[in-house]
């Protein structure tokens, strides 16, 4: 990215920074620097931030909670955008419970044993987030 770029996804994403190191946010704690990464619990964001990126050509990839993702060494050029999300990104509607992808499924599990909500006990000891959960298929044993 040129310094225009950067500039400009600074004041979309304040939370950007520059050459993270990604091993301390694996869980195997090994990789290389990414060239930016947003991290981000703001959805809303994500639409400007998304045609941002493909009007100038920047390539992006979403990560999750770091749980099943290993980086080679180096540097990996475009912008990382790991989802970030709280209780707040949780909530009852009807029988069904809606949570945002970057809530982490230790959270999501959490939250639903304090409302007494059952169904989702396969996924205890599970890491990462529910959009990586769901990504990959976590729990579905093939």
């Amino acid at each position: 990215m040129n310094e225009r770029q950067r500039r400009i996804l600074a004041e979309l994403c304040p939370s950007a920074r520059w050459r993270v190191d990604m091993a301390g946010l694996s869980s195997f704690r090994a990789g290389g620097e990414v060239e930016a990464l947003v991290e981000t619990n703001n959805c809303a964001q994500l639409p400007e931030l998304l045609r941002f990126l493909a009007r100038e050509g920047i390539g992006w990839q979403v990560l999750g909670g770091g749980s099943n993702i290993l980086f080679a060494g180096g540097l990996h050029e475009g912008v990382f955008i790991r989802l970030r999300g709280g209780a707040e990104d949780i909530r009852a509607e009807g029988e069904r419970v809606r949570a945002q992808a970057g809530v982490s499924m230790t959270r999501l599990l959490g939250w639903c044993l304090k409302h007494e909500l059952g169904g989702l006990e396969f996924m205890a000891g599970i890491p990462g987030t529910v959009g990586g959960a769901v990504a990959m298929n976590a729990g579905a044993f093939g």
